[in-house]
Order: C-alpha cells, then structure tokens, then sequence
C-alpha cells in the first residue's frame, strides 16, 4: 500500500505534468508533418478531422523540389548563415574580450554602446544599410547581406561572451603571461578553450538568426538567384497568399530549429561548462589551495623549530655562564 501510494503521487506530481509539457512541445512538429502530406481537399475541408491524416500524399513535397529552385535558395540561405556566424564570431571574441579581461579607459561607455547598439530596431537601421549597399554597389548579391548581419549579430555575440569570458579566473591568464606567453596567446590557449560552450551558444544564436532573418533579404530589386529559402517563398505570390501544404513541407526540408530548443541547448551546455570546466577548476584551486595550506603549516613548523632551538641554544648557554660565575673564585 505504501508503494503503492508513491508510485501515484509521483505520477501526479511528475508524470502527468511532465507528459503534458512533452506533448505540447511536440505537437507543431506533428501539426507540420501532417499537414506537409495532406491533400488541398483536406487542408480547406472544414468537415475533416484536422489531426488526422486521410489520404497522404507526397504532392507537395514533389512540387516543393521540381517546380522551385528550393535546393538553390536553402544553399543560399546555410552559405550567408555560416559566413556570418564566422565572421559574427571571430569579431564578437575580439570585441567581447577587451571589456571583460582589460581594464582601459572608456570601457564602460563602450560595453554600453554595444548593447545599445544591438537594442537599436532594424527599421532604423534599414534605410542608410540599403543606401551603403547601394553606395558600394553590392546590390543583387550575396555579398550584401553577408556584411549586414554581422551589425547585428556582432554586439550580440560580443555581449553574450563577455559573461564567459568573466568567468574565467584572471590567475590562470596571469600564470600564462608569467611563463613567457603573449596576451593573445594567453586568450587563445587558455581563455577560448574555457569558453568553448559560451562560443556554442553564441554561434547557435548567431546562425539561427541569420537563417530567420527577413527584413534585410528583403530587397526589392534582388534577382531570383540570391534570394533565401524563407524569402522566396513568402514572394512566390503577389498576394502573399500560400498553400499549407508547400509551406509546411518547406520546414521539414530545412529542419528550422525553434527557439525554444536552442533555450534548452544553451542551458545544457552552461551547465556542461558548470560541470566540467568549473569541475577542473574547481579542484585545481582546492588543490593549490591545499598546497598552500601545507606549504604555510611546514614555514610555520619550521618556524616553531629554530624558535625552539634558538631557546634551548639561549637557555643553555645561559646556564653555562651562570655556572662558570660560580666556580670563579671570589
């Protein structure tokens, strides 16, 4: 009985919670597989159970890759995403590493312009963006959005690293530069491999938000060729207006994470870098900090000893003295 009475409490308070919170994290990747091998006549019919697949059909899917140049768009899409979480990257450490490890003037007003920066709405960034395009003559290629994301993603990532990078003890980089290395090779080798799961997380970020983003591709005056996958098809039809069926296929094909997954990646790999860097550090200190409680008990040992004999060595020969007194004759 009392097993009994714990097996349904538990269910209570974990099983039934925690399958209700799995199915509603699961149900749109159902409600987009479904929908992808639907027929039209099933998308619209309002009599039909929605949650239920009839008569699946692979339609859409056929019309997705041979009456589009999907394939074309969804390259064009992963090359600006890569290229600009590389450079969002590389430029992000470079400007996140300064304001958390130095200590110059300005660093403030600096930190607090890069967070305003990122705080800045893209409408107002649009407009002087698509004239320097312009400007450069950059209109109609990759190239473009491949130097416009980076404003975006650049203080994102600079902001987000620098937390990581201030969890990083100051005395590991001190000990590098105390054995000969540089301050960029003390950062490379030593602060970077640390921050591993800082530049994960920010990489995920960085390329799913150059995947997603929408506003910038959005030129009017783009040919057909550099356009991304999202782009494309929300401009197939003048009126905007799509079929559920070639939309929801799309999304499979491009396996498009969601937000909140990367929610829960970034939380995992804070907590790897909790469990295994801050593990590693965690008893390096405790064995240094061992080493110097030992080194401080034998000083003082030692300490206690010449005390000690220096003592005795007094107390002796001043016995000797007082002695030799009393065997002088008066």
């Amino acid at each position: 009985m009392v097993g009994g009475k714990g097996l349904g409490a538990r269910t209570l308070r974990l099983y039934l919670p925690l399958g209700f919170f799995l199915v509603a994290m699961l149900f749109p990747f159902y409600w987009m597989a479904i929908t992808s091998i639907k027929p039209n006549r099933e998308l619209y019919s309002q009599k039909i159970m929605p949650l239920i697949v009839h008569q699946p059909t692979l339609t859409h899917y056929i019309e997705l890759f041979d009456g589009t140049n999907f394939l074309t768009w969804t390259y064009n899409t992963m090359l600006v995403a890569v290229v600009t979480t590389v450079i969002s990257l590389v430029l992000g450490v470079m400007v996140g590493y300064p304001l958390a490890r130095m200590n110059f003037p300005g660093a403030a007003i600096v930190a607090i312009g890069v967070a305003a920066t990122y705080l800045v709405p893209q409408p107002l960034l649009f407009i002087p963006m698509a004239d320097i395009i312009n400007r450069l003559d950059l209109g109609n290629t990759l190239s473009a959005v491949m130097l416009t994301y980076p404003t975006l993603l650049i203080p994102f990532c600079a902001w987000l690293l620098m937390g990581y990078f201030k969890s990083v003890p100051r005395e590991l980089e001190e000990a590098a530069r105390i054995d000969g290395a540089t301050r960029f090779q003390a950062m490379l080798r030593v602060v970077l491999p640390l921050c591993t799961p800082g530049l994960l997380s920010a990489g995920i970020f960085a390329f799913t938000l150059a995947q997603n983003e929408f506003l910038y591709a959005d030129l009017p005056d783009q040919e057909r060729g550099a356009h991304g996958a999202g782009r494309r098809h929300h401009r197939a039809d003048p009126r905007r207006r799509l079929l559920l069926g070639p939309a929801h296929g799309r999304r499979p094909a491009r396996l498009d994470p969601g937000g909140h997954h990367l929610l829960v990646l970034r939380r995992l790999l804070r907590r790897g870098a909790d469990g295994g860097v801050g593990e590693e550090l965690g008893a390096v200190f405790v064995a240094d900090l061992a080493l110097t409680r030992t080194a401080r008990a034998d000083r003082r040992r030692r300490a206690n000893r010449t005390s000690r004999s220096a003592a005795s060595s007094a107390s002796r020969a001043g016995v000797r003295g007082l002695s030799r007194r009393r065997m002088m004759p008066r």
